[in-house]
């Protein structure tokens, strides 16, 4: 009996809120600083580069690339595959918050080369609840990945693309 009343307790409160704050709530729940970067390579593998693009501040402007110059980084891309490497740590600054997120990245090349990377994504969100309302999400505000074996890249575009992002590379 006791327990019946201690759950009751705790749900009766979460009955009274509207559907539409549950959904908010539930949403938010989702979209952990961690969960974007796991959206944004499903995004990349779905070869969905508008979305992709978008979990970028600024519209994709973060990237510093033009969607064009975004899109063309990645066709010799066959699939890439993130995995988190570690504590997320989060940190606050006048009204936003960042997280650097490390990550360990897989990208196979259609050529069947493999590239693999370490480093980690920086995210930013507005904490203020004020403004653009898709500023309260979590996007994608800086990448430092360096590729294993000592040379350096950012994904994106893959390294082999730095010197030329508007063309279209050769895939041989």
């Amino acid at each position: 009996m006791r327990r019946v009343q201690f759950i009751a307790a705790f749900a009766l409160p979460l009955l009274a809120l509207p559907a539409q704050a549950g959904a908010q709530v539930r949403q938010q729940a989702q979209l952990r600083p961690q969960d974007t970067v796991i959206r944004y390579y499903r995004a990349l593998n779905a070869r969905d580069y508008r979305a992709a693009y978008a979990l970028w501040s600024g519209g994709g402007q973060a990237s510093g690339q033009s969607f064009a110059a975004f899109k063309a980084g990645f066709a010799c891309t066959r699939s890439t595959h993130v995995k988190l490497a570690g504590p997320v740590r989060l940190e606050g600054a006048a009204g936003s918050l960042y997280a650097e997120v490390p990550v360990q990245v897989r990208a196979q090349l259609n050529s069947g080369r493999l590239q693999m990377f370490t480093g980690h994504y920086v995210l930013h969100k507005n904490n203020t609840g004020t403004g653009d309302p898709d500023s309260w999400n979590w996007h994608l505000y800086r990448a430092d990945l360096q590729e294993r074996g000592g040379a350096s890249g950012r994904l994106p575009p893959p390294p082999e693309l730095s010197a030329r992002p508007a063309t279209l590379p050769s895939c041989a």
